[in-house]
């Protein structure tokens, strides 16, 4: 049994134990005009074999709208770093009886107890004493908040019976604490979250989708400590990896370890192989990262989850995938060549960039067709940035294809996808 550990996150504001987060200011539009990469790698061969189709329509369908003047638009889409400050421990009964060492960064740490399974005793936190710097003492008297499971059910947090969460006090400082429970029994699980910690990590994967049987590299990083915190000295804020593992899981349940490596400027990273045999399953695949690191002298400890999305090679672009049809109307259309191997329902869209009165390059119209395709040659599906909506957005040719992008909607999975496909579409200025 997993328990995913963000429900701390939500048990601190459903006790009123930390301050509310303020929004992240939206920044201003942002428009790509560089470079061509290619975001999704071209399978080498094509997934033919027979899959259960779903009930998708076979109608084709095709629809454009103009972009509004503000919109952000991003055609090389960074990856996702997901950030952390928690960890978690796997304890049994006895050694919890005798004492577990949680090391901590921070004050204000928040420690869930919780018991896995239905033979393991419930954690009572009038049995929970806690040991710091030689001092031991029940856990009561240094917690600024004591919770139990049925408490934060009351309040509305789904949490199993039997846990006990604790807001530790200012008392309890950054170091080494041991934990202990008189009375445990059975399996359990012990989650620290450290909000106030400076020491966070960062797990990203290098897209967020991917092809199956094409590696997908995941690097493991602390992220520099933001200013203001005084928890540690200046020359100490500092935390380095000393070692990571880490365990690849796949939507089916299928699971491996990943064997992390030094990387540079202080990560780690891993290579992961998803294998086809369990793509195709909807539902995102899932990376997981088991820290140790020092900071002063201190042990960081953290764990970090991602997730990502593989999809089996069931179609491409064709090698040359653009081909503009007419321009009739001062509207522009274009052919989409697309390789298929195994029959599905897909879809292509992209968005037309046009220039303003000054020659600045924006965003036009986005467009999208989506159409039952068989195995075969070569199949086009077709693109139409209507005339209406390049009035309506005001910008003039020559224009830019971007954002092209082919889905296999059986899949729900993105399966290539290009930064840009072509220019000089459509009527000159």
């Amino acid at each position: 049994m997993r328990i995913q550990f963000p429900n701390l996150v939500t048990l601190a504001v459903a006790a009123c134990l930390l301050p509310a987060a303020g929004l992240a200011a939206t920044g201003p539009a942002r428009y790509a005009t560089g470079p061509v990469p290619v975001i999704t790698a071209v399978p080498g061969q094509l997934a033919t074999a027979e899959r259960v189709h779903l009930a998708l329509d076979h109608a084709p369908v095709a629809v454009s709208w103009a972009v509004p003047a503000t919109q952000r638009i991003d055609s090389s889409p960074r990856p996702y770093r997901q950030v952390s400050r928690q960890y978690l421990i796997n304890a049994t009964g006895a050694e919890l009886q005798r004492g577990v060492d949680v090391p901590l960064t921070a004050v204000g740490d928040i420690v869930r107890i919780s018991p896995l399974g239905a033979t393991s005793a419930a954690v009572d936190a009038a049995h929970l004493q806690i040991e710091s710097r030689g001092r031991k003492v029940d856990a009561t008297q240094v917690s600024q908040v004591v919770a139990s499971g049925r408490q934060l059910a009351k309040a509305g947090m789904p949490i199993q019976g039997g846990s006990t969460v604790l807001k530790l006090g200012a008392s309890v400082q950054p170091g080494r604490v041991r934990i202990s429970a008189a009375g445990a029994r059975g399996r359990y699980l012990v989650q620290v979250y450290e909000p106030q910690s400076p020491f966070a990590l960062g797990l990203v994967a290098e897209r967020g989708n991917n092809v199956a049987g094409q590696p997908v590299q995941v690097s493991v990083t602390f992220v520099p400590p933001a200013a203001g915190h005084a928890t540690f000295a200046p020359s100490a804020a500092r935390a380095n990896l000393e070692q990571v593992t880490g365990v690849l899981q796949a939507p089916d349940g299928w699971s491996e370890t990943v064997n992390f490596a030094p990387g540079a400027h202080g990560s780690y990273v891993a290579s992961v192989m998803p294998p086809a045999a369990h793509a195709g399953e909807r539902g995102l695949w899932e990376i997981h990262a088991f820290a140790r690191g020092q900071a002063g002298g201190q042990t960081v400890l953290r764990e970090a989850d991602n997730a990502f999305a593989i999809v089996l090679p069931t179609a491409r672009f064709s090698r040359a995938p653009v081909r503009a049809v007419t321009h009739a109307g001062q509207g522009v259309s274009v052919d989409v060549g697309v390789e298929v191997g195994a029959a599905s329902r897909y879809a292509v869209s992209g968005v037309l960039y046009g220039h303003t009165a000054n020659g600045q390059l924006r965003p036009a119209v986005y467009a999208q067709a989506a159409d039952w395709l068989e195995p075969g040659r070569s199949v086009p599906i077709r693109l139409t940035f209507s005339a209406t909506a390049l009035a309506r957005s005001g910008l003039k040719g020559p224009f830019e294809l971007r954002d092209l992008t082919l889905e296999d909607q059986m899949q729900l999975g993105v399966l290539q996808r290009q930064a840009l496909a072509a220019r000089g579409l459509g009527p000159g200025r």
